[in-house]
């Protein structure tokens, strides 16, 4: 029986027609729009664990220091001075922690890079330094670990030579906790400071009057008018930054210099044996460790604002005005605008064994010393010192970095080379709240990351978080000071 054919194939090749086509691709474009989100957020979700893994092998290092050195390693310097392979990473250790670290994490072949170096090998041995990636260093949902333009830092010092130019260098984008004083520390900061302090000596703050705080006003005053005209003033801050320039004279030339302060004999190698020392611990020299007790031990920040005319130029000290400026803009400023930088490797001797009393005559004021975190310029903390418990204050984290700057090196919270000393770019405070990165922000001195979950912390031991960003500020400066002692809950 024959069979009749209904229908014919859909055409003579076999093909499709334009609509069927056009349906085709419309479902697969449906398709993929809907999986892509899932797959950036996989994308960034692992992007998300190596950060903070990353973060994690950094807190480790820095324990693992603390564990055979007896305390955390040195914030080194200044951004202008380079890590020094002969030295400890105590207070004679001109680079910053970041140097430091890298024979606990694994690196030292990495450290010993520029062993040895003499002034005609320093300049090239210190390039490679500079250009050489460590993995640990990078979030890779910002960059990578390349090295990046050094753009307008410079130029450099170490042991081995001083004027050291670098074209490319490696960035952090991680920082130690600084603590919870920042830039402007508070006149109960200057109170801390033990020793005898030369009447001679000028202060520079930021005086904000009681009940009209906005009202901002520069004040360069002997250091007894200030303690005894503001130190009962909560607004008012030390600004170094309202000093003008921070290139001053020599600690070596200082007539404050005592004879215990000058610089040790050691072919200007420090403490080379890796053992503690005990010349200076980056904290208060007389004896008596201020920051455990939250006391003033020698009672000299204990003036009151009598409405004398303390200093001799006629009038109330208070209505002394020097100057207006912005105290936002004063204090919110990059950590590098404020910090002195040594001149030479005796020079930076000399100022690492003299209490901060004496370095308050130097051009920042002394403000480096008087924080109270992890790290600081020259310090030497150690557990004993976190009396608000290692669990409850921050280690080290994430920082802020603006989105369009990443790969730029003009950041001004990541100018400074990976290796260098005590800055902005390895060093972050609790004194700002943390924040997202952000294109045309700047925020040199705050915590963040670029995920949208929250900034990544590690606290003192060992554990790791990531925190929310909008943490309470109060509870966030909390965290970051090693002795405040405030009751606060970490949020989950």
């Amino acid at each position: 029986m024959a069979i009749r054919r209904v229908c014919g194939p859909r055409n003579a090749a076999g093909g499709y027609t334009i609509v069927e086509l056009l349906v085709g691709v419309a479902i697969i474009g449906t398709v993929a729009s809907l999986l892509l989100p899932a797959v950036q957020a996989a994308r960034e979700s692992a992007r998300l664990t190596t950060c903070k893994n990353h973060v994690s092998q950094i807190a480790k290092a820095l324990i693992r220091h603390e564990a055979a050195m007896g305390h955390f390693p040195s914030g080194g310097w200044s951004p202008l001075w380079l890590g020094v392979a002969e030295r400890p990473s105590d207070p004679s250790q001109p680079g910053g922690w970041t140097y430091g670290i890298l024979p606990y994490a694994e690196e030292m072949a990495t450290h010993d890079l520029v062993a040895n170096a003499s002034p005609s090998t320093a300049p090239g041995v210190y390039q490679k330094l500079a250009t050489t990636p460590v993995r640990m260093f990078s979030c890779p949902s910002r960059r990578s670990a390349a090295a990046i333009a050094v753009a307008g830092a410079g130029p450099f010092s170490t042991a081995a030579a001083t004027g050291i130019t670098l074209t490319q260098a490696t960035r952090s984008d991680y920082a130690a906790n600084g603590g919870s004083v920042g830039n402007c520390p508070s006149m109960t900061a200057l109170a801390k400071v033990s020793g005898n302090v030369s009447s001679t000596t000028k202060i520079t703050i930021i005086h904000a009057p009681p009940g009209n705080p906005a009202n901002c006003q520069a004040l360069s005053l002997p250091y007894p008018a200030i303690v005894g005209g503001h130190a009962n003033h909560p607004d008012d801050r030390l600004a170094p930054c309202a000093g003008g320039s921070l290139a001053g004279s020599s600690l070596l030339a200082m007539t404050s210099m005592t004879s215990a302060a000058k610089a040790p004999s050691n072919n200007g190698k420090g403490n080379s044996s890796g053992s503690r020392s005990s010349a200076d611990d980056g904290e208060d020299d007389d004896g008596k460790d201020d920051d455990k007790d939250g006391e003033d031990d020698d009672n000299e920040g204990d003036g009151r604002d009598d409405g004398e005319d303390d200093d001799g130029e006629g009038g109330d000290d208070d209505d002394d005005d020097n100057g207006k400026l912005s105290c936002a803009s004063c204090c919110s400023g990059p950590l590098d605008a404020v910090v002195y930088s040594p001149k030479s490797i005796a020079d930076g001797d000399a100022w690492r064994v003299a209490p901060v009393s004496k370095r308050l005559a130097l051009p920042d004021m002394a403000v480096p010393d008087m924080q109270d975190g992890f790290v600081h310029r020259m310090s030497r903390v150690t557990t004993g010192h976190i009396i608000d418990g290692m669990s409850m204050t921050y280690l080290v984290g994430e920082k802020f970095m603006a989105t369009d700057l990443y790969r730029t090196g003009t950041d001004p919270g990541d100018t400074a080379v990976l290796f260098a000393g005590y800055s902005s770019s390895n060093t972050r405070f609790g004194t700002t709240a943390p924040q997202q990165d952000e294109r045309g922000v700047s925020a040199p001195g705050a915590f963040g990351g670029p995920h949208r979950a929250g900034f990544t912390v590690a606290f003192g031991d060992g554990s790791v978080r990531t925190l929310p960003f909008e943490i309470d500020p109060a509870v966030h400066k909390s965290l970051s000071a090693r002795a405040d002692g405030a009751v606060v809950t970490i949020p989950r």
